[in-house]
């Protein structure tokens, strides 16, 4: 009977211990429009990204330019670009990806559970822009 006011005053400890090490620690989540504000994570600052084709399936290697300009992983960053695309900008994206959507899916596939390279992490974002553009 002893033991499960032991164990009770064990975990309040714990829980206290882990709460006073979190505090004064910045969120870690907070709504896109704080972290645009506070980190600049705008289309205007948006990374740049340099691809090698050679590291993309020869099929592949002309759309390395867009997932340049789309490939980006910052959410926050992607989806301002996705919100400031012209509508000529997003139908260039659907059109060109139209016809090789499923052969990229299918090289972004082959990494299974093992690390992407950069250029198929961007190929991916690219892909997750066109599909936040509702598209």
């Amino acid at each position: 009977m002893r033991a499960r006011p032991i164990i009770f005053v064990v975990i309040v400890l714990l829980a206290a211990g882990y709460l006073w090490g979190r505090r004064g620690r910045a969120p870690e989540v907070a709504p896109a429009g704080d972290l645009q504000s506070e980190y600049g994570l705008e289309c205007s600052n948006r990374p740049t990204l340099d691809l090698d084709p050679q590291n993309v399936p020869a099929g592949l290697r002309h759309l390395t330019p867009l997932a340049e300009k789309w490939g980006i992983g910052d959410d926050v960053i992607r989806l301002d670009c996705v919100d400031a695309a012209s509508d000529a900008e997003r139908q260039e994206l659907r059109d060109t990806l139209a016809g090789p959507y499923d052969e990229i899916t299918a090289w972004l596939d082959s990494f299974g559970d093992g690390p992407m390279s950069d250029e198929a992490a961007a190929f991916m974002y690219m892909q997750l822009a066109l599909a936040e553009m509702g598209i």
